[in-house]
Formats: C-alpha cells, sequence, structure tokens
C-alpha cells in the first residue's frame, strides 16, 4: 500500500506533464498555460466538404431589400458575417457577425463557431462579449479580432442552432423549443431558425410571451425574413471609339494617258432649228 502512494503522485506527475505547453481541450476550447499570441499558426481543423460549403455559403454581404418591396412591414437591414481566428483554433469555424439598420446604424453583433458534432449535423454556437460596440466594423477588419479569444466570449449554449444539411444546397436548423430563455421585458425566450443557401439565407428571430404568444418577429407560418448576398458589379469599361473608314488612295495616271472619268458622260443631243414654216409652205409663197 505504501509503494501504491508512493507510485502515485509519479504517475500523476508524468500524466500531467506530458501536456506541458500544449492545448488542453475543455468545453471545446483550447486553454493554453501560456499566452494566446504564442500559437499564432495552429494546424486548420480538418474541415469536410459540407464544413466548407458552410464556411462560403454563410460569410458574406447580404440585404433584405428584395424581401422589403413585397413586404412594407419588414424593416430593411443589412447583415454583414466573415470569418475570424482561421489560424489561431482548430475547433470548428468561427465568424463575426454584424447587424446593421439603414444608414450603417449598428443593431446588432455576435460571434458564432460551427462544428460537426455528428455525422451530417452541425451546431452553430451563439455569443457575444462586453463592450462590443468596439469591434463595429470588424467584418471588414479582422485585426481586431487579434487580441482576443474565445476566454474572453459569453457562451449562450441554450441558444445554441442546430443544423443538417438539406439536399445539396441548402442548411436548415433552429434553435430547440423554449431552451434560448430571454427574462428581459414580457418576453419569456426566443428562437431562431435559420436557412442558409449559397446565394440567401432565411432568418426568423421570434420573441414569445409567458403565454407562448407570438410577441414580435415573422409570422410563424413564413420562413422568416429573406436576406440576398449583395453582389458588387463591375463598372463597365467604356467602349473603345470606332476607328475611322480608311480612305482610298488614288492610283497615279500613267503618262501619255488621260485618266478615265469615273462616270460616263452622256452625249449632248443636237438641237433641232425651229422653222416657224414647212418646207412645201415656204415654197408656194414664193
Amino acid at each position: 500500500m505504501k509503494s501504491l502512494c508512493i507510485s502515485l503522485p509519479i504517475w500523476i506527475g508524468f500524466f500531467l506533464g506530458s501536456f506541458e505547453g500544449k492545448a488542453l481541450p475543455h468545453h471545446g476550447h483550447y486553454e493554453t498555460p501560456t499566452d494566446f499570441q504564442e500559437f499564432p499558426s495552429k494546424p486548420k481543423v480538418q474541415q469536410n466538404k459540407a464544413l466548407a460549403l458552410f464556411k462560403i455559403w454563410f460569410a458574406g454581404d447580404f440585404d433584405n431589400s428584395k424581401h422589403c418591396q413585397r413586404d412594407s412591414s419588414i424593416a430593411p437591414s443589412e447583415i454583414h458575417i466573415a470569418q475570424i481566428w482561421e489560424n489561431y483554433f482548430t475547433d470548428g469555424v468561427w465568424f463575426y457577425e454584424e447587424t446593421q439598420a439603414p444608414q450603417g446604424i449598428l443593431s446588432s453583433q455576435k460571434i458564432y463557431q460551427i462544428k460537426e458534432y455528428a455525422p451530417a449535423r452541425f451546431e452553430l454556437l451563439v455569443y457575444t462579449i462586453k463592450d462590443f460596440e468596439g469591434y463595429a466594423g470588424g467584418y471588414s477588419n479582422s485585426s481586431l479580432f487579434e487580441n482576443l479569444s474565445p476566454e474572453d466570449l459569453m457562451e449562450h449554449s441554450d441558444c445554441t442552432v442546430y443544423l443538417v444539411r438539406k439536399g445539396e444546397g441548402q442548411f436548415i436548423g433552429s434553435t430547440v423549443k423554449s431552451d434560448c430563455e430571454l427574462h428581459r421585458g414580457v418576453g419569456q425566450y426566443t428562437t431562431f431558425n435559420l436557412e442558409v443557401s449559397p446565394i440567401r439565407m432565411n432568418r426568423a428571430n421570434r420573441v414569445f410571451g409567458w403565454e407562448n404568444e407570438l410577441l414580435s418577429g415573422p409570422a410563424l407560418e413564413t420562413k422568416g425574413i429573406e436576406y440576398k448576398r449583395i453582389v458588387v458589379k463591375a463598372p463597365k469599361a467604356p467602349k473603345a471609339p470606332k476607328p475611322p473608314k480608311p480612305v482610298k488612295e488614288s492610283r497615279p495616271t500613267p503618262k501619255g494617258k488621260a485618266p478615265k472619268s469615273t462616270k460616263k458622260s452622256k452625249a449632248s443631243k443636237p438641237t433641232k432649228e425651229s422653222n416657224p414654216m414647212p418646207d412645201n409652205e415656204q415654197s408656194q409663197g414664193g
């Protein structure tokens, strides 16, 4: 028994020592004993085809202007989503999302992490952070997140969106029933439905009351608000002016020959002299 007590700390020390200087997985994150910035280029996660497609389809700039034209009750807005921390973390793919009202007024900010938790099934984890306003515009300036790590985020695990791939051109998912509690004002919980495809996404944020009545958000029978990818068309190049028609050069006339006229001149017809009397009348009068 004494030998076992002596050897046990040795085995524990050996086990912990094997992780020295390495990342320790904990609840989906990586805890490092040293500073975050000392690992700027960890190997990227092995992504399957479906996850790689979601990354391409989910990121980008979107607006709901087309939907607003069909439904005047929808408030116009834009959504900007960009991938962040591409070289720092290997546990899933990270995104920063910013929603703007007209004139670029900031309305919401989120950080997402998507991971495959089962074959062809994905979870989109939702995070926020204190003083989020300082990261406004981060979708076009990823350097804002260089001094930030997942340990600085506040995870909203009850608001996780669970996604499946539907066919070849769509991801579809939602939060779980009333799990995403709100506890703000008269709202008890919120739900979020998401459909992602190559050129558009449908999103439905709904708030429900204590009697499960819909307080805000799109009607239950609809897919939500449609956001289409903003495609910036390249300006058309100005048309080049048409080249002038070449001028035909006149050939020199050989010596001793008159130049040929291009048009045939009509010979002038001889004019008849007018006779006041016929010849026979003149002879009779003589």
